[in-house]
């Protein structure tokens, strides 16, 4: 159950249906709400003009013009129909046979103007108006009001309270219901009217002459099964949207997963036996394809230094057998009878010969593994001419032993490093400038300041270097020619060591050699050297 919690895709799909049912809930009481409302009001307004076609036979309006609105109050909204234009008469006119000619002329009817009526105050501040009394009897209600009003949706009634709340005129009150009351005058003289749902019922209140209460109210089951049919049409496209929104989202989120899927799976098939695999970054959008790109280029650098570790581990047991089978077969041969006193010198000498290699090579061994393990080393600041100085008087002795000449034009130059790998570095270059040599041979070594760089040179005019092999002169037990380097005596790791130093010291190293006639090893410092541990 925790676990289904902890999946990206569950968890995206579970914000996803929340943040889209709160629009749907949100937008969908909005319209609803809108949506009840303007029906009700469409409902209230009816009732409204009923009740002011009632105001206006209260108040003596003309039977004419109570007909008129009568009509619209009664008729269905849209747009309505235009009269017919009026007939165009024409008058006759005198001709020789008669005093007049075509159809009789008809006067026009003179109807009394709507101002020319006179209606009753209900104010009651004049004396001379009617009384309240007299009023109640001079209202004539027409004759065609309730099938008027029963025109409406429903059958309608109407109910007229006098200011003491007694009944003065009511119709077609149905008798199965709650006979209604009279409503809080302040909420009509606020409001304007006022309007309520009683029971099944819908009734709009309003004020009437002489402070008479109006009420006109029909049966509301229709409005309200309407009410409900739009309640439930919203509610079911609420769930359809709902749905479907669900459905795309665990659409969406399963595609968005996908990449990360492949990531995981090439990842479970990635072991150090099996390093090919590569995540297929096609489809991939562009964030997920970064991480992609990032991971096979990790795969990439993985692949190379598990490479680098075999590679290593076969060089270096193929380096430790030579020895040891060395050491093995002069023991066996030392022990196999026994001899005189040189030849067991002569056999502890190869013996000790192969234990100075199987040391030479486990010392490289050391420094390399160091320098992969990134270990923190003290920085200081470094005279280079010193520090080269010291490492040629270092080789003297091997100078004088195979007859070579050394020459040195060394400029002041200052860096910051460490001391003891950087003179490592230069040991190994002096060493091979003189394994490599030809007898009565010149080394040659040069430091000097160029353009913000520390160029320091080591030359020697030995057998030189294949152009072909150039390229892999740094790599690990890598030799030119195995012959010449065993007798040499060479492990194959110092180039290796001087490469890893010169770039952890943010410099470079480039070599330039001429077959039979030497080569020429170049290191490159920047003056603000930055040492990279």
């Amino acid at each position: 159950m925790f676990k289904l919690f902890r999946s990206l895709r569950w968890r995206l799909q579970s914000w996803h249906a929340i943040i889209l049912c709160l629009v749907i809930v949100v937008f969908g009481s909005l319209l609803h709400w809108e949506m009840v409302r303007a029906h009700w009001d469409r409902v209230d307004d009816e009732l409204l003009g009923a009740a002011r076609l009632l105001e206006g036979a209260m108040n003596a309006v003309p039977s004419t013009v109570l007909e008129a609105m009568a009509k619209d109050v009664t008729s269905r909204s849209g747009p309505r129909r235009r009269l017919p234009p009026p007939l165009n008469r024409q008058r006759r006119e005198p001709t020789e046979n008669g005093p007049l000619a075509g159809p009789p002329q008809v006067e026009p009817t003179r109807t009394r103007p709507l101002q020319d009526w006179k209606f009753p105050k209900t104010t009651g501040e004049n004396k001379s108006d009617l009384t309240q009394e007299e009023w109640e009897a001079s209202i004539e209600l027409p004759p065609q009001l309730p099938e008027q009003l029963g025109r409406l949706e429903g059958p309608a009634y109407f109910i007229i309270w006098r200011n003491d709340g007694s009944v003065l005129k009511d119709s077609k009150v149905p008798p199965q219901s709650p006979y209604p009351t009279n409503p809080v005058s302040t909420a009509i003289d606020r409001d304007r009217y006022a309007r309520q749902q009683r029971g099944s019922y819908r009734e709009v209140f309003i004020r009437g002459p002489f402070e008479t209460t109006i009420c006109v109210g029909r049966p509301a089951l229709g409005e309200q099964a309407k009410v409900n049919s739009m309640t439930w049409t919203l509610t079911l496209a609420g769930l359809s949207v709902m749905g479907v929104g669900l459905v795309g989202g665990w659409w969406t989120s399963k595609r968005a997963i996908e990449p990360i899927e492949r990531m995981t799976r090439t990842a479970q098939k990635v072991s150090g036996n099996s390093l090919s695999e590569r995540i297929e970054l096609s489809g991939f959008d562009s964030e997920l394809e970064g991480l992609g790109a990032s991971l096979n280029t990790m795969l990439d650098r993985l692949g190379q230094s598990f490479e680098q570790q075999r590679q290593f581990t076969a060089d270096a047991s193929h380096e430790f057998r030579t020895p040891l089978s060395v050491i093995l077969a002069s023991s066996e041969l030392a022990l196999a009878k026994p001899r005189t006193a040189e030849e067991y010198r002569e056999h502890f000498s190869k013996c000790q010969r192969a234990a100075l290699r199987m040391q030479e090579l486990g010392d490289s061994m050391l420094t390399l593994a160091r320098l992969d393990a990134n270990p923190t080393l003290e920085t200081q600041s470094i005279d280079i001419v010193k520090l080269l100085e010291e490492a040629i008087d270092s080789i003297r002795p091997l100078l004088d032993s195979s007859s070579l000449r050394v020459e040195y034009d060394l400029k002041p130059s200052q860096m910051d490093g460490n001391r003891s790998m950087l003179r490592q570095a230069i040991d190994n270059l002096l060493s091979n400038a003189i394994k490599y040599n030809h007898p009565n041979g010149l080394i040659s070594v040069r430091c000097q300041l160029v353009e913000q760089t520390i160029e320091i040179e080591v030359s020697d005019t030995g057998i030189g270097i294949p152009e072909a092999s150039i390229p892999k002169l740094f790599d690990r037990f890598y030799r030119v020619e195995e012959s010449r380097s065993r007798v040499a005596g060479g492990t194959g790791l110092g180039l290796s060591i001087v490469e890893q130093i010169v770039l952890r010291h943010g410099g470079s190293i480039k070599v330039t050699s001429i077959v039979g006639k030497g080569s020429t090893f170049c290191i490159l410092f920047p003056l603000k050297a930055t040492l990279s541990l």
